[in-house]
């Protein structure tokens, strides 16, 4: 986990404790290596994850908050991969993330996680050239200019894409992408849902 959220749990281990962890092994590690569930040290458990192995911390929870304002330069709608031909290998996911560029006084910033479709649906028609404040969350290193956004505010409107835990505040639905192949299952699949995996 984080450094930061050992400190918020209390969690200072010394070289030499003795512990016990429940977690999963990391198969394709070098060294032996294990995904902390839970650890115990000293006769007190800590908890890292639940049982499927969702963090109990929020990923947003440690990055420092900051507010960008400028103009936006460019909208970024990363493109569908195309199917592909026979024979060739499928394309890619797309790398970017939707999203906008923001020129302000100290540069460009990329401000990501920022779905025309949905901030359309919240009443807000981005464009480029204009005026914008946002606020979200540094991601990475701060020298990238990079900020996963929770609010933006334009011609007076703010709107909310994310609550303080960094959860999206409109979840996307299955209607809001077409589906392959018409939403029919392809041969062989009898249109059941897989079952979930050792």
């Amino acid at each position: 986990g984080p450094v930061p959220y050992l400190a918020k749990i209390g969690l200072k281990p010394q070289q030499g404790d003795k512990v016990a962890v429940n977690g999963w092994k990391l198969p394709k590690a070098e060294k032996a290596a294990v995904m902390a569930r839970d650890l115990t040290v000293n006769g007190k458990t800590y908890t890292f994850r639940d049982a499927q192995g969702k963090p109990a911390w929020s990923p947003f929870e440690f990055m420092p908050q900051v507010t960008v304002q400028g103009t936006i330069k460019e909208i970024v709608m990363p493109e569908r991969p195309q199917k592909p031909a026979n024979g060739e290998k499928p394309a890619q996911r797309p790398q970017k993330m939707p999203g906008i560029v923001v020129t302000t006084d100290k540069g460009d910033v990329t401000i990501i996680g920022v779905p025309a479709p949905i901030v359309e649906k919240l009443g807000l028609k981005l464009e480029v050239g204009m005026k914008v404040s946002v606020t979200g969350w540094q991601t990475g290193d701060a020298k990238a200019a990079v900020v996963m956004a929770r609010t933006i505010t334009a011609n007076g409107k703010t709107i909310t894409l994310r609550d303080e835990a960094g959860k999206p505040i409109i979840e996307r639905k299955e209607g809001d992408r077409p589906k392959p192949n018409g939403g029919k299952p392809r041969d062989g699949q009898g249109g059941k849902p897989r079952g979930e995996g050792a």
